[in-house]
This record gives C-alpha cells, sequence and structure tokens, in this order.
C-alpha cells in the first residue's frame, strides 16, 4: 500500500477544474469574452459582468445589442465570435444558464444566413491520381524525400477510406492499427484503426475506431506498416509537410481551382460511400459523426458540391494518363519500404529535388507494362 501510495504521490498532477477544456478551445472562449467586455465598457462604464448577471433582462439585452454589432461590422466571419462570446459568459455567469435563449436565437438566425463553409470533397478518381502521383515522385526522389511521398500516397488512401480527420491520421501509429492478416482483427479483409482522444470522445468515446472499408487500401497500409514498431508514427513529418506535398500533387494534376484541402478526404470519402448506396445511419457510424441530422446536412452540402463543381477538360486528361499509363503503381510493391527507405537514416543529403511540369505530367506517366484497371480494385461498397 505504501508503494502505491508513493506511485500515487510521483505522478504528474493537472488542475482539473481549469484544464477541462482544450487549450484552443479555452482561448476561442477567452478571445470572446474579452470581446464582450469591451462592449460593456462602451455601453456601460463602471458595470462588470457579475453585477450584469443579477439582472437576466437586461442581460439578454445588452448581449443582443452585442451580437448585432458583431454583425454589421462583418457577418460572415464573426459568427464564431458571436457563438464563443454567449458561451463564455454562459461559464463565467453560471445563474445566466438557460435564461439567454432570446440571444441563441438570433446566433441562430444568423447561422442561417452564413453560407457553408464546407471542405470540397474529393472524388475518388482524384484522389487516387494524387496517390498514384505521388509514388510516381517518391520514384523520381531519393532517401527521406521519397519515403514521404510514398507515406503520403498511402496515407491519402487511408484518410478517404476511414473517414479519417487530418489530425488522427497525423496520429496514426504502427500500434494503432490492425491489418486483415493478423490473428485479432476483426474487420475481414479490412484495416482497422484505432483513434485515440479524438475531436468528438465526448460523443463517442476516448478511444474510437475507423474501417479502411477498402481491400486495396488496407493491403497498402499493410506495406507501410511492414517493419515498424508499435510507436512509430505512420506520417515521420509534420502537418506542415503533409499540406506542402498534398497542395504539390494537386497542381502536378491541376486541380487547384477545386479548392481541395486535406479535410476534403473525409467529406469526399462519406459522400463517395452516400452515392453508392450506404445509408446516411451507417456513413454517421463509420465515420462518427454526432447526430444523423449533421451527417445528412453533411452529405446534401458535400453532393452539391460536387455537382456544381465540375473539373476542367485538362485535369480530366491528366487525371485518367496517371491512373491508366502508372496503373502498376495502384497496388503496393513486392519490395520493402522500411528496408530501401530505413527511417533511421540521416535525413541530410538524401533528398533529390524534382521539378515536374504539370504539362509533362501526362508524357511522364506512361509506363511500359500495364497494370490493373483502378475501377477493378476499387468496386463500389457493400
Amino acid at each position: 500500500m505504501r508503494e502505491v501510495g508513493k506511485d500515487l504521490q510521483s505522478m504528474p498532477s493537472r488542475d482539473l477544474r481549469a484544464t477541462r477544456y482544450s487549450a484552443d478551445y479555452q482561448q476561442r472562449l477567452d478571445e470572446g469574452l474579452a470581446a464582450f467586455l469591451e462592449h460593456l465598457r462602451s455601453v456601460s462604464p463602471g458595470l462588470s459582468l457579475s453585477k450584469l448577471a443579477a439582472r437576466p433582462l437586461h442581460v439578454v439585452q445588452i448581449i443582443c445589442v452585442f451580437i448585432q454589432s458583431l454583425y454589421n461590422k462583418n457577418p460572415e466571419k464573426k459568427l464564431f465570435l458571436a457563438r464563443h462570446s454567449l458561451l463564455a459568459i454562459e461559464k463565467r455567469a453560471r445563474n445566466l444558464k438557460g435564461k439567454l435563449s432570446e440571444c441563441w436565437e438570433v446566433i441562430e438566425s444568423w447561422r442561417q444566413e452564413v453560407p457553408g463553409s464546407l471542405r470540397p470533397p474529393m472524388y475518388l478518381p482524384a484522389m487516387l491520381a494524387m496517390a498514384v502521383t505521388g509514388r510516381l515522385l517518391a520514384e523520381a526522389s531519393s532517401g527521406h524525400d521519397a519515403l514521404l511521398w510514398w507515406s503520403f500516397s498511402v496515407l491519402m488512401e487511408v484518410g478517404f477510406f476511414g473517414l479519417l480527420r487530418p489530425v488522427e491520421i497525423l496520429k496514426l501509429t504502427r500500434g494503432h492499427v490492425s491489418l486483415p492478416g493478423e490473428l485479432l482483427s476483426n474487420a475481414l479483409g479490412f484495416a482497422t484503426c484505432m483513434i485515440d482522444n479524438p475531436k468528438n470522445r465526448r460523443q463517442f468515446g476516448r478511444v474510437q475506431f475507423a474501417v479502411i472499408r477498402s481491400a486495396n487500401a488496407s493491403a497498402w497500409l499493410a506495406w507501410l506498416c511492414a517493419g515498424l514498431t508499435a510507436p512509430e508514427k505512420l506520417w515521420p513529418a509534420s502537418a506542415g509537410e503533409f499540406r506542402s506535398r498534398f497542395k504539390r500533387a494537386l497542381n502536378y494534376l491541376q486541380l487547384q481551382n477545386q479548392k481541395f484541402v486535406w479535410a476534403s478526404l473525409r467529406a469526399g470519402g462519406a459522400t463517395y460511400l452516400f452515392m453508392n448506396g450506404l445509408d446516411p445511419p451507417r456513413i454517421k457510424f463509420n465515420g462518427r459523426w454526432a447526430s444523423e441530422k449533421s451527417v445528412g446536412h453533411y452529405l446534401q452540402e458535400s453532393v452539391a458540391f460536387q455537382l456544381a463543381h465540375t473539373t476542367s477538360l485538362r485535369s480530366q486528361k491528366l487525371i485518367a494518363a496517371v491512373l491508366k499509363g502508372a496503373s502498376d503503381l495502384l497496388t503496393p510493391p513486392t519490395w520493402s519500404l522500411q528496408a530501401c527507405y530505413p527511417r533511421q537514416a540521416s535525413r541530410r543529403g538524401l533528398a533529390r529535388k524534382v521539378n515536374w511540369q504539370a504539362e509533362h505530367l501526362s508524357r511522364s506517366v506512361l509506363r511500359p507494362a500495364a497494370g490493373f484497371a483502378w475501377e477493378e480494385l476499387y468496386p463500389k461498397p457493400v
């Protein structure tokens, strides 16, 4: 018992009350409260929030005027500030909880007017072409640069078919992945990823899972994981490095006008499942959305975006050229990534710059040996 007590005393302590919110969320609350207090000083000098909280009818009137002033300044960019201001006020003045319904109705009226900020959903052929482009660039590179391109190409598919958020892709380690051939794997033919401490942990739990619902993408993930130890991350670099390669692959395929971002993988995967017959409740569970209403709204805007935004003819030709001319790169190679590009090797002097021009891409990918057609490797989901 004494040993247990010593262990407890040696454990790092934290202020549970002060740290119950994440640092980013607390910062947004602080910014919102500061904006409201500044407004309060301008309209009623000397009146504090604690004094104002004792007069619920008066505080509702002042808050509504404050929200209107933010709306008048910038209706598209100040909405989140207004919401976090109201949340911060309820957090600071607990007696106002449940008494600010009129203020929330004003914010809801504002929210319905502002256009949605949905991430453009990436469609399957574009995602695969970007992954194959990454592999072509890996073949043209060396050392650590090539390792990152190979890893990028695999995680593109993992994010798309697993409906993963960007931060979830960054956190994946070998120990988080259960592969189809492993004894304890429950998803036959598919890899499963454990998501530790995700964004929606309050609704779905601190530890969640995502199934990579593609046999070929799962095979690529198994290839990437071969030789890694449990703590090693699947993406051995920063978030900025991934975004940089994402943008470069977009530019090579001339897809930059589509406004795709990293989060487009999750949106594109959900849209792909929906357009191929999966019901919203199943997509909600697979993607770990909090409510069926939210995923329904999400899918409606995603499909509408894809219908409204057409890819240029030049980009379509480049995508087709990549998927056909380099189709042998649609399946994992037989050699080991870790054997050819060990992570322990020095990063200095191993990377060779690759400067491709987008107009030369279609000629660069023409290869003598034909591989598989991508439609055969990625059948419709069931």
